[in-house]
């Protein structure tokens, strides 16, 4: 967002900005546990979607009109559900369906270029560290291989 669209947008409510900053803080926690912990990420990419759709419907702002990126992403999710079930592994469907989902709704939030630099850095950092633990186990015989 640049100075003149900032200038030119209505100024957010006060429950719309505490929604925006608590939808903020649960995708940061989900991009910590992504490398990390299997529960944890399910829990916050779900809270991320409950809070995308409350914020929704007190703003009525789905994040835009629809562009060539939600596009690409519809046609993503079409081709894992057509995969899916043309070849007959309906098993991964669930990650297909949550990951793009989320991707789409990450798309439509409403993220500041500092609240967006700052997920990078939490993603990085959780990559890290992923990869110290993995480095550990791997140190200590206790993985055949380096992994996350």
């Amino acid at each position: 967002m640049t100075a003149a669209d900032s200038a030119q947008a209505p100024a957010e409510s006060a429950p719309a900005r505490r929604q925006r900053q608590a939808q903020w803080i649960v995708l940061l926690l989900f991009v910590l546990a992504l490398p990390l912990v299997e529960g944890p990420k399910n829990i916050a990419a779900a809270l991320v979607l409950l809070l995308w759709l409350a914020r929704l419907a007190v703003t009525r702002d789905a994040g835009g009109p629809w562009d060539a990126f939600d596009t690409v992403l519809a046609a993503l999710l079409a081709a894992g559900l057509v995969a899916a079930f043309v070849g007959g592994y309906r098993g991964g469907l669930s990650d297909v369906v949550r990951s793009g989902v989320l991707a789409w709704v990450v798309k439509r939030c409403p993220l500041s270029e500092r609240a967006a630099v700052g997920l990078l850095l939490a993603a990085g950092a959780a990559l890290w560290l992923a990869l110290m633990i993995g480095l550990i186990d791997y140190g200590m015989r206790r993985s055949l291989y380096l992994e996350l």
